[in-house]
């Protein structure tokens, strides 16, 4: 999950399991 997330989105965060959709808004990888 968390490698699949870090090649889809380059601003993912496994901390927070989120990335960065547009400045300042963030969503959780589904992946």
């Amino acid at each position: 999950h968390v490698r699949a997330c870090q090649q889809r989105f380059r601003s993912y965060n496994a901390a927070t399991d989120r990335y960065t959709v547009r400045r300042g808004q963030t969503a959780v990888c589904r992946l």
